[in-house]
């Protein structure tokens, strides 16, 4: 019996897991170097140190975000078209959340935006998007997206307690 791997599941518990699902059924070996190495430094940025710097992690999220899924198809970053649209989600998830620590507000929520509009439960993008409404001014949408991913998210304390505490 082979190894049964839900990709939807795993991009709810973290990056380690998508990133075991680029190198199990993602076609590594077959993969142009320099576009896996984007990938892989996108979606890691999260919960690796590898130096780089903001501007570095929104250049290697860039690059896959443009190449797009035929494209990355094609170089064999992904190898299961159903995939594409999970990955895409994150890559647009992490490129916000970079702009977003770089205060570049404008493009954060363009990618904010698109990652839920790829995936609409989940729940961090809510939150940081919320973020991201708030340094814009705009409360309303803050305070929404805050109880929209405690919604989604209710076991995380975080969440909840900006929801129930925001006050623009």
């Amino acid at each position: 019996m082979g190894v049964v791997f839900d990709m939807k599941k795993s991009v709810r518990i973290g990056t380690g897991a998508i990133v075991a699902g680029f190198i199990m059924f993602g076609g590594a070996a077959t993969a142009q170097a320099g576009l896996m190495e984007d990938a892989l430094n996108c979606i890691q940025s999260g919960d690796y140190d590898k130096n780089l710097d903001t501007e570095e992690y929104i250049a290697a999220c860039t690059s896959v975000i443009e190449a797009g899924g035929p494209g990355l198809q094609a170089e064999g970053v992904i190898g299961n078209p159903d995939l594409v649209p999970t990955y895409m989600q994150r890559f647009h998830y992490f490129r916000g959340t970079h702009y977003k620590d770089n205060e570049n507000w404008a493009d954060a929520l363009d990618d904010l935006n698109e990652s839920i509009n790829l995936d609409d439960a989940h729940a961090d993008s809510y939150f940081q998007r919320a973020w991201v409404h708030h340094h814009l001014g705009n409360g309303a949408e803050a305070k929404a997206d805050y109880k929209k991913a405690a919604e989604l998210d209710p076991g995380d304390d975080n969440y909840k307690k900006f929801a129930k505490e925001y006050d623009y």
